[in-house]
């Protein structure tokens, strides 16, 4: 991993809980547009949540912070999800199968989208104030 890539997620993990939400959110919102293209039949809901359970997973705990993070993006595009609900979709997407969809939707990308989809990820895996080495891995996987 190159030293940009190292400081860029330094600086992520030093940002406020408010701040990696909203770069989260725009990194988001740069991205869904490629969801919908790939997931037509559900606007990208799946492709979303395959994401989401995927980094939340990737360093094998999930926190509150990223917990709450999925419930809030889930709410905006209106589904509701209760605590339990959102740990058993992060538990299913959390398989090997979950992250080899995510690596291949990272290949179909272009620039743009491919570095809206990392810094999503990014951030969710910021969120507990740390970048693990398994999330780093994983974060490599998508490049």
């Amino acid at each position: 991993m190159n030293q940009s890539f190292r400081d860029m997620l330094q600086q992520l993990v030093n940002l406020s809980q408010e701040e990696k939400i909203t770069c989260g959110v725009k990194a988001y919102q740069t991205l869904l547009p490629a969801l919908r293209r790939f997931d037509k039949d559900t606007e990208g809901l799946v492709l979303t949540i395959a994401i989401m359970g995927t980094a939340a997973a990737s360093d094998g705990k999930l926190v509150a912070q990223e917990m709450a993070f999925i419930m809030a993006l889930a709410k905006a595009r209106g589904v509701e999800l209760t605590v339990e609900q959102a740990a058993d979709m992060v538990k299913s997407s959390a398989d090997k199968d979950g992250f080899e969809m995510i690596r291949n939707l990272a290949g179909a990308l272009d620039g743009e989208e491919r570095s809206a989809l990392i810094v999503f990820v990014a951030t969710i895996c910021a969120l507990d104030d740390s970048i693990t080495a398994k999330e780093i891995d994983y974060l490599e996987s998508l490049l």
